[in-house]
């Protein structure tokens, strides 16, 4: 759907939207911690230091639903070809659940002793995603009579 307006000696067109979007996000997760035993005297030599390392990721797929507005402008005709130029904007509300979770665990049994490390991670997405464009566009008009 397009609402004609002029601009000076150019055709202005003005076009609502609704649009859907469908994207995936990926996330890794890092952590690092270190346990020395006798606590706090981890750079004295003899002493036992763990370095735990956990590394996860995860993805998920999200969908979202907005309003759009574009506006272009006939800028010529050359020949069969007519060249515009458009710019338009979008706003997607994000439905369902906008998080996702993983984890990821190490056991250990060295001179420290028996521990098992466990790393949680998660994330939420905005409940709104923008986006802008800008192009041109070529369209086959046909012979001029």
């Amino acid at each position: 759907m397009a609402f004609p307006a002029r601009l000076g000696k150019r055709q202005l067109l003005i076009k609502p939207s609704v649009a859907w979007i469908n994207y995936g996000l990926e996330a890794e997760g890092l952590v690092v911690d270190a346990i020395c035993n006798p606590p706090n005297r981890c750079l004295v030599l003899g002493n036992s230091l763990r370095e735990t390392t956990l590394t996860a990721s995860g993805s998920q797929r999200f969908n979202g639903i907005g309003p759009g507005l574009d506006i272009e402008v006939n800028t010529g005709r050359y020949g069969p070809l007519g060249v515009s130029l458009f710019m338009g904007a979008r706003a997607y509300a994000i439905v369902g659940d906008r998080s996702f979770s993983f984890e990821t665990e190490e056991t250990f049994d060295d001179p420290i002793g028996m521990d098992r490390a466990v790393g949680r991670f998660e994330v939420e997405v905005a409940p709104w995603m923008f986006r802008g464009h800008v192009g041109i566009r070529f369209s086959l008009l046909g012979n001029e009579e």
